[in-house]
Parts: C-alpha cells; structure tokens; sequence
C-alpha cells in the first residue's frame, strides 16, 4: 500500500502538474486506463479496511484523469 501511495499522492500530482514540462506518463506501458482502474480497485480496498479514502483522480492528476465508474 506504501508504493501505492506514493504513486498516487506524490509521482502522480509531480507529474501531471501544469509546470511539468515532459509526458505525463513516462513509462511507456502504463495507460491512463490502468491507472484509473487501479484507481478505484484501491479505493475499494482502503474503504474495506478502514483507511482514509484517496482525494478524488480528478485532482491527483491535476484535471487529466478521472476515475471510471463502479
């Protein structure tokens, strides 16, 4: 869950922030689609064992993702 949250509460936001001049995503096999889905397999997951939920995709990645639907 550390790498998980590191990924989403500091790589992700790092990167898609508008000051940020390369890709968002510089790891050519990792699609928007599977951060998404991971997105919400995460939330459901933190939301089983009691943790605090994860601030919305929408906002980690500065308005360029946002999480698919349950």
């Amino acid at each position: 869950m550390e790498k998980c949250d590191s990924f989403y509460l500091e790589y992700l936001p790092a990167k898609t922030d508008p000051s940020y001049k390369k890709k968002i995503i510089e790891v050519q096999q990792l699609k928007p689609e599977w951060i998404e889905q991971t997105y919400q397999k995460l939330t459901w997951l933190r939301s089983d064992y009691g943790l605090p939920d994860y601030p919305p995709l929408e906002d980690l990645s500065n308005g360029q993702l946002t999480s698919v639907s349950n």
